[in-house]
Order: C-alpha cells, then structure tokens, then sequence
C-alpha cells in the first residue's frame, strides 16, 4: 500500500465512522486526504470498494494487535485484569472502526462474531475450568470495553473510567474464581 492509498484509508475510516456508509461522501474523504476525489477513484474505483477496503485494512490491524496481546507465551497475559485492560485498549485504539462494524449492516457482523470468538478461546485456554459461557463473557467484556471508551471520549461522562474499570475487574475476577 503506498501513502496515497493509507491517507485516503485513514480519512474514510474517520468519515465512515463519523457519519456511516449512506452519509460518507468520497468528496468529503477525499477533502480530508487532502486529494482529489479523481485520485479517490482511481485508487479504488468505487465507495463499496474503498469501503471494504478500510474493513479489511482495519481488520487485518486489530488481528494483529489481538495477536500481539494474547499469546499464551506473553508475560501477564494470563491475568484478568491484563485481558480487559488489553481488550480496552484495543477498543480505543481501533474505536472508530468497530464503531463501524457496530453501526454498518454490511459483512461487519461476521467480524465481531470472529473477535469475540477469539477472545472466549484464549480466555477458555486461561481459565479452562471456568464454569462460564467463554462467549458470552468474551461479548460481555467487549461490550464493557466499548461502553467504557464511547463514554471516555464523550464531554458529559457518565461514569467514572477508572472506577468503572476496578469494579469491572473486581466483579469479573470473583465470578472467575467462584466458577472454578
């Protein structure tokens, strides 16, 4: 990909994200690549394509930082709070484009399902005994951590991140604990 292609990525998301597939408008994408709109298309023929373009794009990335946190081998990874303190930093650090997959009627769906299916399997590998469902505590953490950003980045917070996150942490460690 060269860096014409990766501004371009890096506006659509922001513009996807901000105002969905029906309200992003490739001028408006293109504006803020600082490109023209006929570079746009001549990079990726078509909204739809762009589109799946800044999915897969964004796919591949939280794939690899998921990837990077959850290795049975690295040091910590195998402790509650590290696993909702990494999946809360991934939901930050790719926030606009889950807001996508959250908001978009598109293939998006298919690509939660895979991260949450992911995430219950290392936590199953961590916690084996566990007397859970490992996806619906994998959804429930991700849905926490979503919550917890989308509030963070708004200007009335509703709660508190740290506090929220401890009393997260705590509920989550006692219920692991009581289920083994």
């Amino acid at each position: 990909m060269d860096k014409t292609e990766r501004k371009i990525l890096d506006a659509a998301l922001k513009i996807f994200a901000e105002r969905g597939y029906d309200g992003a408008k490739t001028k408006l994408i293109a504006e803020k690549s600082g490109f023209t709109e006929m570079t746009l298309f001549r990079k990726f023929r078509t909204k739809e394509n762009l589109f799946n373009q800044v999915l897969k794009f964004n796919s591949d990335r939280i794939t690899l930082e998921f990837e990077q946190f959850f290795t049975p081998s690295k040091e910590g990874s195998e402790d509650l709070q590290f696993i909702i303190e990494s999946v809360t930093a991934m939901v930050e650090n790719n926030f606009e484009y889950i807001k996508i997959l959250l908001n978009e009627d598109h293939k998006s769906v298919l690509m939660l399902k895979g991260g949450v299916k992911n995430l219950a399997k290392f936590i199953e590998y961590v916690y084996p005994d566990a007397s859970i469902d490992y996806e619906a505590g994998a959804f429930n953490i991700m849905a926490f951590s979503y919550f917890i950003i989308f509030n963070k980045r708004q200007e009335n917070i509703l709660v508190d991140y740290e506090n929220a996150m401890e009393e997260f942490i705590k509920t989550w460690d006692a219920s692991m604990k009581k289920g083994m």
